[in-house]
């Protein structure tokens, strides 16, 4: 049977899945249906255990109301096209989850170095509602 998304060995664990946000899934879903259409792949690299020096209220904590907000994935592979494509599909369509600092839109796919090399960061903010 075809897997879709695989995680990286020693860095994320399957079982840590289970305290994904729901809406964090959702979008992770998206990201995982654009690059099954584009022949892509999708490889989680941290999503329940924060990198050394993270601050204690990251996305990536596990957090008793809200879950795991936030979820790292690869981009090897991935060419500059697909991930800004993939960028500005998700960030569209669930903009209104994201998160961002005070004063610019808030976004739901960044692709950023944030001390460990580019990779797509998937985030989602507390207190969604489905009517949102």
């Amino acid at each position: 049977m075809r897997t879709f998304w695989d995680v990286k060995k020693g860095e994320a664990e399957y079982k840590e899945l289970i305290y994904m946000n729901p809406f964090l899934a959702i979008v992770f879903n998206y990201l995982v249906a654009y690059a099954l259409e584009h022949d892509l792949p999708v490889v989680v690299t941290s999503i329940g255990k924060p990198a050394p020096g993270r601050i204690e209220n990251s996305p990536h904590n596990p957090d008793p109301v809200h879950g795991i907000r936030a979820i790292d994935i690869s981009v090897r592979h991935w060419t500059e096209l697909h991930i800004n494509r993939a960028k500005k599909k998700i960030n569209i369509m669930y903009r209104d989850w994201g998160t961002g600092p005070l004063g610019k839109p808030s976004q739901a796919f960044l692709y950023h170095d944030a001390g460990t090399g580019n990779h797509i960061h998937l985030q989602v903010r507390r207190n969604i509602k489905l009517n949102d």
